[in-house]
């Protein structure tokens, strides 16, 4: 699971006549690794929070995240949250150890908020002129896994950009028109047009080319280069 936002964690529980849960949370990865203390991920072993619960042999706990615990996230960074129930008669769901914790219990999400960037290899800035384009590609890079790359084409002479359906230049508008790429593999992509992207140019006509990328997360690129 991946998310750009994070302000609390809702989750259902089934406590043995329940009277509270608490959750903890580790930072799996990035530049400190451990458990949230209430300062810092820095523990050896979760911190329990107490949450939020209604209910009674069951229910729903909900816990607010602290600004210092939102201060403290990472973009990029992946994290383990684990919630632990306890009774009435105030025995715990299992211990408060690490090596306590059931190997089915928790979830591991990834938090980001910077968008990843498509950058545009073929054709090169450095060219000075095409005869020939069957093919424009590029690469992407992210904190977290790219989901999509899109392309938006504009002939400079009058200003169109290429549109669905037929990939002809027939679009007026002030901003790009974006264009799902042909293939997206690993951390490349390419637009062929539906296999006729030069047949489309016209001759001596300059076009701008702007690839956006969107990630996991739906954090989607705004800057281009």
């Amino acid at each position: 699971m991946m998310t750009n936002a994070v302000a609390t964690i809702i989750q259902a529980t089934s406590p043995l006549f329940g009277t509270g849960a608490g959750v903890a949370v580790q930072a799996l990865n990035g530049p400190s690794v451990g458990w949230w203390t209430g300062v810092s991920f820095s523990s050896n072993n979760p911190v329990y929070q107490i949450a939020s619960f209604v209910g009674t042999t069951s229910g729903t706990w909900t816990y607010n995240l602290p600004q210092a615990f939102q201060n403290a996230l990472v973009s990029g960074t992946s994290y383990y949250i684990v919630a632990r129930s306890t009774d009435v008669a105030g025995n715990t769901e299992f211990g408060p150890a690490a090596g306590n914790i059931p190997g089915s219990v928790g979830t591991i999400v990834t938090y980001n908020v910077t968008a990843p960037t498509a950058t545009i290899v073929v054709p090169s800035t450095a060219t000075a002129g095409i005869e020939v384009l069957n093919t424009t590609s590029g690469t992407v890079t992210g904190k977290v896994t790219v989901s999509s790359v899109a392309i938006a084409i504009q002939d400079q002479f009058d200003g169109s950009w290429m549109k669905l359906p037929g990939f002809n230049f027939a679009l007026f508008q002030s901003t790009p028109n974006f264009i799902p790429v042909t293939n997206l593999t690993g951390n490349s992509w390419t637009f062929n047009a539906g296999g006729g992207l030069n047949g489309q140019f016209k001759t001596d006509h300059k076009y701008n080319f702007v690839a956006r990328a969107t990630d996991a997360a739906g954090a989607i690129q705004s800057t281009f280069t």
